[in-house]
């Protein structure tokens, strides 16, 4: 998703997914992708980081160039007969419930599809590893660039509106991919944010969730919050505040919204 952060407690979501999250599907594409033996010589099951490693060969990531056309397309459509589909049509500017959408379930369909057709009963109709090796950098592409493409709408939403963003991070386990961060980065040179601050955090704390929960509980208690014993869990806990949630998708069971939005936080000194 897309979040605007005003403030440590002040957020607005500008752009979610309709459908699968892009990690979510990079995972299941990477299993259909990624040979078989390769996939069981691996130690760990972190299939996001096992595609990218599989698409580039001892980290050599290739000179990638915003382009107006489908120069890549054309030559993967030219030598190995497929062309990946552009989600939503790259930057068109649909709405979905009033905020920008991401999808990615098309790409991970047409993936399967073509594994499918590739991968007859009896024998393999690869042309070879390399074919399975370009699937898997068009894959990343496309969806870096979908991704990409809605981070620069919101720019320029907050821009019409002169909000002035001081900074773009990155974050999450998809941050961790290189190809991602030569992406971006190249996205809003193009697109004319050279002076925009790019962050991502440390690739090693990029897949570490329980990471990312104790800093947002240290940055909480450092602006003077603390959370009592009782508490709730829930399944889902929008940054989204509840203002901003139509009442239809309000499931109080369920969901919390806003990061203040659950009972059991306290201001330190005013218990």
């Amino acid at each position: 998703m897309v979040v605007v952060s005003r403030s440590l407690i002040d957020h607005e979501v500008l752009a979610e997914t309709i459908d699968t999250a892009v990690g979510d599907c990079l995972d299941k594409a990477a299993r259909v992708i990624v040979p078989e033996d390769i996939v069981k010589s691996k130690k760990d099951t972190n299939y996001g980081k096992m595609l990218e490693e599989f698409a580039f060969p001892n980290g050599h990531l290739p000179h990638y160039e915003v382009s107006k056309g489908d120069l890549i397309g054309d030559q993967l459509e030219v030598k190995y007969g497929w062309r990946l589909p552009v989600s939503l049509g790259g930057a068109k500017k649909d709405n979905h419930r009033g905020l920008m959408k991401f999808s990615f379930s098309g790409l991970r369909s047409s993936v399967d599809r073509l594994v499918d057709a590739k991968t007859p009963i009896k024998g393999d109709a690869w042309s070879g590893i390399e074919e399975r090796r370009a699937l898997a950098q068009e894959l990343m592409r496309r969806a870096w660039e979908h991704l990409a493409s809605r981070v620069i709408m919101s720019l320029e939403n907050m821009r019409r509106k002169d909000i002035n963003i001081e900074a773009l991070v990155a974050s999450g386990g998809v941050a961790s991919n290189r190809f991602l961060r030569q992406v971006l980065r190249k996205q809003l040179d193009f697109h004319g944010y050279e002076t925009l601050e790019l962050a991502f955090p440390s690739i090693e704390f990029c897949t570490d969730n329980a990471a990312m929960i104790a800093w947002t509980g240290y940055e909480m208690y450092e602006a003077g919050f603390e959370s009592t014993m009782d508490i709730a869990p829930f399944r889902k806990w929008s940054l989204q505040p509840l203002d901003d949630i139509p009442e239809t998708e309000r499931d109080w069971e369920e969901n919390a919204f806003g990061i203040l939005g659950v009972s059991g936080w306290k201001r330190r000194g005013k218990y």
